[in-house]
């Protein structure tokens, strides 16, 4: 079975269950045959890789991004500002340990 029909049943039971499903990541799902009807979509580096917009294509505002550098950071909070983006260090570190990062754009 492909990623797509797989995903499209995986949407088909949450959604039975009253469930919100996000599509992670896959640009290349967005333009599938019978693409499956995910809610919303969560990102990362889609500023860093120039994606952004092929997301709000299909789902407007309903995009979460998370970018691991500044320059990603700063490519999809200026591309794409229907995106809700936040920047995170990549090792994910605690509020208060060395090297945390946090900052948001949104729209």
């Amino acid at each position: 079975m492909d990623a797509a029909a797989y995903a499209t049943l995986l949407v088909a039971a949450a959604h039975a269950r009253g469930l919100a499903v996000a599509q992670k990541n896959t640009v290349e799902l967005l333009d599938a045959p019978g693409r499956p009807a995910f809610d919303f979509a969560v990102t990362e580096d889609c500023g860093r890789y120039e994606e952004c917009g092929a997301f709000t294509r299909v789902y407007g505002t309903r995009v979460l991004d998370v970018e691991y550098t500044d320059r990603g950071f700063a490519a999809a909070c200026r591309t794409s500002p229907s995106v809700r983006v936040v920047r995170r260090d990549l090792e994910l570190v605690a509020p208060g340990g060395a090297g945390h990062v946090l900052r948001y754009c949104t729209p």
